[in-house]
């Protein structure tokens, strides 16, 4: 089977190899230079989460794809991270920090919650 699959096609599945990428996927966003707008406005980050125009939409992005129309996706430049529990971005934890260390505020989109109304007595 393995003679099958060309040699530089496994390597990019290989366990070594993926890790490799994580590291520096993380490193990349350790490195990050944020820049907050200077115009008081609120711009938006959704780690790159944001759907793209056209495509089917399901779960916590549909709120993604709602809110991006209003607020389009700034890359670098924003003073907001937006993340939605059921859809969080790759290395959601090394983004949170690194927004932290720029002074980017954080808003977490906690799906599930349950209001008395809908609920009932749990």
């Amino acid at each position: 089977m393995k003679k099958l699959i060309p040699k530089p096609v496994r390597r990019l599945f290989s366990p070594v190899y993926q890790r490799g990428q994580a590291f520096l996927m993380r490193q990349r966003i350790k490195n990050i230079k944020f820049k907050l707008p200077q115009n008081g406005l609120i711009a938006l980050s959704y780690a790159g989460m944001l759907p793209q125009p056209g495509t089917i939409v399901h779960g916590g992005r549909v709120k993604l794809a709602h809110l991006g129309e209003i607020y389009p996706e700034r890359k670098l430049e924003f003073n907001f991270l937006y993340l939605v529990s059921s859809a969080l971005p790759p290395f959601a934890p090394e983004w949170v920090t690194a927004c932290k260390k720029a002074g980017v505020k954080i808003v977490w989109n906690q799906n599930g919650v349950g209001y008395p109304a809908w609920a009932g007595d749990t």
